[in-house]
Parts: C-alpha cells; structure tokens; sequence
C-alpha cells in the first residue's frame, strides 16, 4: 500500500493527537471488525505490551486487537476484557502502525479502561496520531485501511 510522509516541517501533531473518524468507521464498523477477528483469526503477539493478541491477516497487512483494560489483560483473554484497539501493521509503509480506539458508552467514567486524559466522546472512533507523522498524512493512510478492511468482512 502506499502511505504518504511527512515532508520535514510539518511534523506538528503529538502522539497525544487524535482524530474522530467516527463518520467513515462507526462504532459498529469497529465492532463488526472486531467480531470477524474473533470469529475468523488466531493469535499472535505483535508487541511487548501483550501476549496471544486476536489477529487476521489481510492480503497486504495485518490487524490486531489490544485489551480494553490494557496491560491488565495482557494475555488478551477474552474472558477478562472486551477490545476497544484495532492496531493495523503494514511493515511496507514508512509508518508500519495505525492505531484505531473505540470509546464505548461507559469508558469515560472506567479508569482501567481509559487511563489517559483525552477529550474524547463515547460512541465515537478515533485514528491515534504519532510523532513523527502528520495527523493529516495518519488519518488518510489509517482510513484507506479501514475501507479495505470494511470491504473483505
């Protein structure tokens, strides 16, 4: 797949930034996509953070699920948590990770579930940002993704 990069100056956005694309991926879309991985994928880690992560293999890239309660789940035990984290890996693109995060109605007010300080809405979805590439450049590369993910299940 070709993903865009940031072109020097314009690397303004934060890995704190996100973006709502609740509009082209909605909370049912997230969660159809999460059912088909269950459903459909095995397990396999990805990352340090976790272990036996819920995963389907798309013709050019991989998607995974992360634990709503985060290292608490780190074995990704579906008898302890629910998935609220697609993490899509395309070691062909300069970036190699999207992260989408669902905000179910309730993860506001669950400490475990969203730890970190962000002026996000329930029932929304939203494209992480990083550092190192512009919100912009994440957000078009994360959607198109998404479309191909939307169009396979």
């Amino acid at each position: 797949m070709n993903c865009e990069k940031s072109t020097g100056n314009d690397k303004k956005n934060s890995s704190n930034e996100y973006r709502d694309i609740t509009k082209v991926f909605s909370e049912q879309d997230f969660e159809d996509v999460k059912n088909f991985i269950l459903k459909n994928g095995n397990q396999q880690t990805y990352s340090n953070l976790y272990n036996n992560n819920p995963h389907f293999s798309f013709e050019e890239f991989n998607v995974y699920l992360n634990p709503e309660i985060g290292q608490l789940n780190m074995d990704c035990d579906t008898s302890l948590s629910d998935f609220n984290q697609l993490v899509i890996q395309d070691l062909e693109s300069k970036l190699g990770y999207y992260y989408i995060l669902l905000v179910r109605e309730g993860d506001l007010q669950d400490d475990n579930i969203t730890p970190f300080e962000l002026d996000l809405e329930e029932k929304h979805v939203y494209v992480m940002g990083d550092d190192d590439y512009p919100l912009d450049v994440i957000e078009n590369n994360a959607t198109k993704y998404l479309k191909k993910i939307k169009d396979k299940i």
